[in-house]
């Protein structure tokens, strides 16, 4: 009854049945004979089965192919009495002991191992300080069962340290601003490799097709170059606005014209930009700096020219200072009365007659107060405001500004414009 549920019964309760069977004198029967042998084959089994337990608890890839190794030499055969007394072979199946546990630990083994391939893979990486070889590396991190491991860890720290100076570079490019991008290419090339293994993949990217891209630091110094070049042409024409210097301003606007900016492409090459260098603020407002002088020029001279008694005659340079210098008076005041227009539309209350007026105490909270007057006694002339001259001239808070809408707004886009 015992080996025909030979399934469920115990090894002990085997070995008890053997000792029975001896102590009755029935050794040399062949169910006692079977019985022995098929105890021999359960305790080989047994210990292979305590063996793989302990090294799948440790972790050991060491121990798990020692003790995977005692397991096959039992070729995949399951050994169990049979109703002759002789031990039949079966194929071990899903549900015998045996079979779960070592299927369990060939698959612990083959993670182990996949485990210490991608950390290898990670130290590598880390040892070449390649960013290529970092972004392959960490495809493989799931494969870590330990997520702090050292090798993980830092892997993953340089690679964020790339992507933070890939970040920066791209930032000062689009800048275009050619001391940085020097200084942060050069920063990032310090911290891996060579300058060309950090270059290659923080201006194109990962391309699992190229190791990288071999002259992307001559390519990065033409985009430097070219930025430069458009730095000089802006610096010439700032600082002929500033001198008001006609032959600065012509020549920088006619460098400006031929000029071809130049930017970065996907595929890591230099392409010129759409649009030239004509359409930057500062080239534009050299040209309407170059037109006023060139258009006061024949006025200034004229003026300069005359020659009064006791008086130096001025020289044509210094009389084209004083015009150019009298037109930017002028283009002030006019910014000035458009934002007291402004001011007085927003701060001001609309009357009986539907005309805005306000306060000079509620405006004077807002302007300088010296250059208020002014700006209100100029308005007044062009009569765009009106107000008592007397009460203005004390300095009353009350006296009320009185907005002439009509002209007001005409003054307002035309003063715009100008400036």
């Amino acid at each position: 009854a015992k080996l025909g549920d030979y399934q469920n019964t115990t090894l002990a309760e085997l070995k008890h049945l053997l000792s029975e069977s001896l102590r009755l004198g029935l050794g040399e029967e062949p169910f006692a004979k079977m019985l022995a042998e098929y105890i021999k084959f359960k305790e080989r089994e047994k210990k292979v089965i305590v063996a793989v337990r302990a090294a799948i608890k440790e972790r050991s890839i060491e121990n798990l192919s020692s003790s995977l190794e005692l397991a096959n030499q039992f070729n995949g055969i399951c050994k169990y009495p049979g109703k002759e007394w002789k031990l039949l072979e079966r194929p071990y199946q899903k549900g015998d002991e045996f079979f779960d546990v070592t299927e369990e630990g060939k698959t612990l083994l083959q993670a182990l191992k996949e485990e210490r391939e991608a950390i290898k893979g990670l130290v590598r990486a880390i040892r070449a300080r390649n960013p290529k070889m970092l972004y392959l590396a960490l495809k493989y991190k799931h494969k870590i069962f330990d997520k702090s491991n050292p090798a993980l860890f830092g892997a993953e720290s340089l690679y964020k340290e790339f992507e933070r100076h890939r970040d920066a570079l791209h930032k000062v490019m689009k800048e275009r601003d050619a001391r940085n991008i020097r200084a942060t290419a050069r920063d990032g090339a310090d911290h891996f490799a060579d300058t060309e293994a950090f270059l290659s993949h923080a201006l194109i990217g990962i391309v699992d097709e190229l190791d990288h891209k071999s002259n992307s630091e001559k390519i990065l110094e033409s985009l430097c170059k070219n930025i430069d070049a458009e730095l000089r042409i802006l610096a010439r024409l700032k600082m002929g606005i500033k001198r008001s210097n006609a032959a600065y301003l012509r020549a920088g606007i006619k460098e400006a014209q031929t000029f071809q900016r130049k930017a970065l492409s996907k595929d890591g090459s230099l392409v010129p930009i759409t649009g030239t260098l004509t359409e930057h603020t500062v080239v534009i407002d050299a040209q309407l700096v170059l037109d006023s002088l060139e258009g006061k020029r024949g006025e200034a001279e004229t003026k300069g020219a005359k020659n009064v008694k006791g008086i130096r005659r001025r020289s044509s340079h210094t009389s084209l200072k004083v015009a150019n210098n009298a037109q930017k008076g002028k283009v002030w005041v006019n910014k000035q009365i458009a934002e007291l227009v402004e001011l007085i539309k927003k701060l001001g209350v609309k009357g009986a007659d539907g005309s805005t007026s306000v306060t000079f105490g509620v405006l004077k909270e807002k302007m300088n107060s010296f250059v208020l007057n002014g700006v209100l006694r100029r308005a007044k002339r062009k009569k765009i405001v009106d107000f008592e001259d007397e009460s203005l001239r004390l300095g009353v808070p009350k006296t009320a500004i009185k907005l002439l809408e009509q002209k007001a707004d005409t003054w307002t886009s035309q003063a715009r414009l100008e400036y």
